[in-house]
This record gives C-alpha cells, sequence and structure tokens, in this order.
C-alpha cells in the first residue's frame, strides 16, 4: 500500500508538457489519442457503498469498501497500442488480469476506429486456489470528433467469451473551456455520459438494471481527472456492458497520465 501511495505522489507532483489522450472515458474502451512511443497510466476506483447510505457516517458512501483497477498502457507504431491492467474487486475478493491488444486509427477526418483483443485471468479469495478463469473478451469501438459545439460520441460493441455474452456500450462527451479564478490550472473541462444496454439477460450473469453513468472531467496540463456517478460499480466495457444489480447510486473516479 505505501508503494502505491508513493506512485500515486510521484505522478501528481511531476509536470509534463502536453497531455495527447483526449477519448478517455468513464468505462468504454474508446480509441485512444496517444502518439507513437508515449505510454497512459490510469487508475480507475469505483466505491461500493451507497450515495443516500446513512450519509453522515458513510460520507455518500465511500467508506464501504471500493473497486480498484491500475492499468499501463504503450502507443507502438501503425496505431498498435498493448495494455496491462490490474483490477481488484471487493464484494467477492476477486483480483483480475487483463492483457490487451488493439489497432486503431482514423477512418475519416471525423472517425477513428478501434478493434482489440483482451486476454483475462481472474481468481476469487472466496474460491479454491487452483479455480482460475480465463477466456477472451473482444471489442470494437468508434469515436468521433466533436460534431458541434464539442460534442462528440462513443460507440463499443463486443463479446465476452467467458459468458458468451454480446454487450454495447453508448457514450456522449461535451467539452467546454470553464471560467473557473479558483482552479486556474483546470484548462478545459467535459461533461460526460454512458448507458449500457443489457443485450441478452441472464440470472446470475447479467444484472437486473441496464448500467449507466455520469461523469465531469477536468483536464490540466498534465493529468485528467474525473468524478463519476452511476448505478454499476463495474471498471470497464466487459463488467459495465453486463448491467447492474439494481438502480442505486455509487461514486467514482478516474485519473489519467502520459508517463513519457
Amino acid at each position: 500500500m505505501k508503494k502505491i501511495i508513493l506512485i500515486l505522489i510521484n505522478l501528481v507532483i511531476v509536470n509534463i508538457s502536453s497531455f495527447a489522450n483526449e477519448s478517455d472515458m468513464l468505462n468504454l474502451n474508446a480509441p485512444s489519442d496517444l502518439t507513437e512511443g508515449q505510454s497512459l497510466f490510469s487508475v480507475k476506483h469505483r466505491f461500493i457503498g451507497k450515495v443516500d447510505n446513512n450519509v453522515y457516517d458513510t460520507f455518500f458512501g465511500i467508506d464501504g469498501g471500493a473497486n480498484v483497477g491500475l492499468a499501463l498502457g504503450h502507443m507502438f507504431s501503425h496505431g498498435i497500442e498493448a495494455k496491462v491492467s490490474r483490477n481488484r474487486y471487493t464484494n467477492d475478493g476477486q483480483s483480475e488480469y487483463v492483457y490487451s491488444l488493439s489497432r486503431q486509427g482514423d477512418l475519416s477526418s471525423h472517425v477513428k476506429g478501434k478493434i482489440g483483443v483482451d486476454y483475462f485471468s481472474y481468481i476469487s479469495n472466496n474460491a479454491r486456489i487452483n479455480d482460475r478463469r480465463e477466456n477472451f473478451f473482444y471489442n470494437a469501438s468508434l469515436a468521433t470528433a466533436p460534431v458541434w459545439d464539442g460534442v462528440s460520441f462513443v460507440f463499443d460493441l463486443a463479446y465476452d467469451g467467458y459468458n458468451e455474452k454480446v454487450g454495447t456500450g453508448i457514450g456522449i462527451n461535451k467539452e467546454f473551456k470553464p471560467n473557473l479564478s479558483f482552479l486556474p490550472f483546470v484548462e478545459k473541462m467535459a461533461l460526460m455520459a454512458e448507458y449500457y444496454p443489457v443485450i441478452d439477460r441472464e440470472d446470475g450473469v447479467t444484472g437486473k438494471k441496464d448500467a449507466f453513468s455520469l461523469g465531469v472531467k477536468f483536464k490540466t496540463a498534465g493529468h485528467h481527472f474525473v468524478l463519476s456517478l452511476g448505478n454499476s460499480t463495474a471498471i470497464g466495457t466487459r463488467q459495465a456492458m453486463l448491467g447492474a444489480i439494481n438502480n442505486d447510486l455509487h461514486f467514482g473516479f478516474n485519473i489519467y497520465r502520459i508517463m513519457f
């Protein structure tokens, strides 16, 4: 834990001159704007507690534990990106490693596309020591340039090989330049929304409700900070497309930073 805290402090205090990735979303696997040779580190945090459950004692649900994801990706030549992620889910003690390979590029002057495959492997602390589960997750994504007044869209289509489910997610991003004298380091902001309609519901696999989330992004010279509110504590498209148990709301946040 001390090592993780030191790493996060280092990421926050070290200054960089520019931030290339303009397509990071809440959970959607949007095409990246990283250039060749750049790496991106991200932290995703989803609080388990409900925002309206004993607000004073739990401080809007943040004392109830959290799902946490760490990821590091690198952009090679020809739009090929490799990424490794580790996600930890509190409720069932599940620890998951994800190894991703994708190819992305401009489909037109207004649309960027991405196709990729993830190999994921996880084990629950509540399961037998050798009960490791693994499979592949196939995904395709489209992202538009701002179509009017800073509004852009993202669309994901994916297949989960373990659960044998097709899923999709839709996102919208509205970027604007704020006039916040009390936050002079914020260069731009964005309002975001994502929706994941469950295509094929199945008891024990998918939730009873479609997943949704809302967020606000703060862009600085070196980082993107995202605050989110939604009915799912999922990390990434593969988990979010399976839906939510109910419509209880949970806080979350993402942090993105260029490493090199």
